[in-house]
């Protein structure tokens, strides 16, 4: 038997819905949907996520009179809705934002080479994620190793057990490393880039060109895993706590992320909850470890000008 390293068993009191509050979200400029926008309820404290058409639906018994919904994604504004004012199958517009980050490209090279980052794993144990309802962001440091800044052109990433079966996908974030607070500081995301791992061991992705740009020290990356509204759904319709129980207790509906074991605290992982800007750390496992996502990388740098 595997052992678990974390377990987040989260345990609803929610019934069957009835009745839901249904919404698509779409670009302002181009009309097309904004698949796996986030959506905020129930005062911050509850998440559903649209659907790759843009759909939402929330049930009515979670909406609050004096409540507002919040509808983001990364790369736009976020709008805000009165739930005294929400229509059903009403559309919403997502203006993209004014201060996007501009990506700092390497003029002048002539050749670059390719170094592997954090090549050398060593040993993976099991993450169990929470389920619907919960956005959960994890997040650690990630040494760079050849000295010298550069793109990441493809990311690998390790999965125990994926959800063959809702084929969740995973929004990818980075951040600027705190030197003083040593942990994680401002979010430097400025792409709305989602992968889909469909295997156990390592997931690899190709990453654009000149998207991520890996500093000379260090990076921070972050890993979103994204529950879509069909998956909600299927918990929804669960009638009794047993019956939840039960189907948490089956892999097939969670995710299982691999994480690493180090020694360095400042390697360990963070993470973020239901969109609180708070970032707590792990703590230290089996006495003189601490745990992070297990990720590789491959980035390209300039070695000739």
């Amino acid at each position: 038997m595997k052992k678990i390293l974390l377990v987040l068993f989260v345990f609803f009191t929610a019934q069957i819905f009835a009745q839901t509050m249904t919404g698509t979200v779409f670009d302002d400029a181009q009309k097309k949907p904004v698949a796996y926008a986030i959506v905020i309820y129930a005062n911050h404290q509850k998440i559903m996520y649209t659907d790759s058409a843009g759909f939402f639906s929330l049930p009515k018994d979670s909406l609050y009179n004096d409540d507002t919904i919040f509808i983001q994604n990364i790369g736009y504004q976020t709008i805000s809705i009165p739930v005294m004012k929400m229509k059903d199958a009403e559309n919403y517009f997502l203006i993209s934002a004014e201060n996007l980050l501009k990506p700092v490209f390497i003029t002048a090279c002539k050749k670059t080479k390719s170094f592997d980052i954090n090549k050398r794993i060593g040993r993976i144990t099991q993450y169990i994620g929470p389920g619907p309802e919960y956005k959960l962001i994890i997040l650690a440091k990630y040494e760079n190793n050849a000295g010298k800044p550069g793109y990441i052109h493809a990311l690998s990433i390790y999965l125990d057990e994926p959800d063959k079966t809702h084929a969740l996908p995973l929004r990818i974030h980075w951040y600027e490393w705190g030197v003083v607070h040593q942990q994680p500081g401002k979010e430097l995301t400025d792409t709305n880039l989602i992968v889909y791992p469909y295997k156990k061991g390592w997931n690899s992705f190709d990453i654009p060109d000149y998207t991520i740009f890996f500093p000379a020290q260090e990076i921070v990356m972050g890993i979103e895993f994204i529950y879509s509204p069909e998956y909600y759904k299927e918990y929804a319709a669960l009638k009794t706590s047993a019956e939840k129980v039960k189907w948490f207790a089956d892999m097939k509906n969670r995710w299982v992320l691999g994480m690493q074991n180090v020694r360095d605290k400042s390697e360990g992982g963070f993470y973020m909850v239901n969109n609180v800007s708070t970032i707590k750390a792990y703590g230290q496992r089996f006495e003189r470890f601490y745990i992070r996502p297990a990720l590789k990388f491959s980035i390209n740098v300039c070695v000739e000008k």
